[in-house]
């Protein structure tokens, strides 16, 4: 065989990387173990090897999955260490392999070539045949690409003939999912919610009343006696949805580089001065926070 210097300071690069490679897994389960992310200010591992190490979304989430995936199938781990499996063979084999089938799918890692192996993890677990992406192909524009069951099929031909029941349009799979993100955020997002509930509120309180003298006044009822609560009072709904419009659902909590957090899942409302030291439920004591950024003012 032919030799080169360049050649040997590739391969000398190559072998050191790999050697990295296998370090950095174990590094970033003790990183997640220990919760070291969150001590460093960042929510989740996923924007603390974006954020804090500049490596990009997909290259993160690899290494991610497949250090978890390493702590839930340990036979995994030793092989990426001993070099029997590469770290993307190891991602290709995520979602099948087991501490009990761990031996067959390290051997097949090991052994097939790259489309081999897909086509057997395929087999083994079909929604792997399909790999979920999004990619902008113009502007204001995507394609999605995205397996199915056959349930949910039939459930999206459904949505199809309703839509273009109500519309007297015919109606494509585009048009049938936005209508269905477009009910889904009416019911379930607390900012729409929010915005719903607040102008209806601002309609209502500029409807003149009515002066109908027909109607007498009943007598009101004395109010119970006022029993002393053990919990403290509920953030009235009136004062969430104005905090809810205010920060738009997102976490207002700070990353170490001073950005603001942005996360807009499993947030809380959070009082910057804590009730039990005479904090109120006004919209000036109330911020958003995730539930890392949450958990880390109350650890302060």
């Amino acid at each position: 065989m032919k030799q080169h210097p360049l050649d040997d300071q590739a391969a000398e690069i190559i072998q050191r990387y790999r050697s990295e490679e296998k370090k950095l897994i174990s590094i970033l389960q003790q990183i997640e173990a220990q919760l070291v992310f969150r001590e460093l200010g960042y929510t989740s591992m996923y924007q603390y090897c974006l954020e804090r190490h500049k490596i990009s979304e997909s290259r993160a989430y690899e290494l991610i999955y497949v250090s978890r995936k390493c702590t839930e199938v340990p036979q995994l781990k030793a092989a990426i260490e001993t070099g029997t499996v590469s770290i993307s063979a190891a991602k290709r084999i995520g979602s099948v392999v087991t501490q009990e089938n761990a031996a067959l799918w390290i051997t097949q890692a090991a052994t097939l070539k790259q489309k081999d192996l897909e086509r057997v993890v395929a087999t083994a677990n079909p929604k792997e045949a399909v790999k979920e992406r999004v990619k902008p192909v113009a502007e204001n524009r995507s394609m999605l690409v995205v397996g199915i069951s056959s349930d949910l099929e039939k459930k999206l031909e459904r949505v199809k003939e309703l839509v273009a029941q109500s519309t007297a349009k015919p109606c494509n799979l585009e048009l049938a999912l936005e209508q269905m993100a477009a009910l889904f955020l009416e019911r379930k997002d607390p900012v729409q919610r929010a915005e719903r509930i607040t102008k209806e509120r601002s309609a209502a309180a500029i409807k003149p009343k009515s002066t109908c003298l027909s109607k007498v006044a009943s007598p009101r009822k004395k109010p119970a006696p006022a029993v002393a609560r053990q919990t403290r009072s509920p953030i009235p709904a009136a004062i969430r949805h104005q905090v809810m419009l205010r920060d738009r659902g997102e976490c207002q909590g700070k990353t170490p580089q001073g950005n603001r957090c942005g996360c807009r899942q499993c947030n809380d409302i959070h009082h910057l001065q804590p009730v039990s030291l005479g904090g109120s439920n006004s919209p000036d004591n109330l911020l958003t926070l995730c539930r890392s950024h949450h958990q880390q003012a109350h650890a302060m």
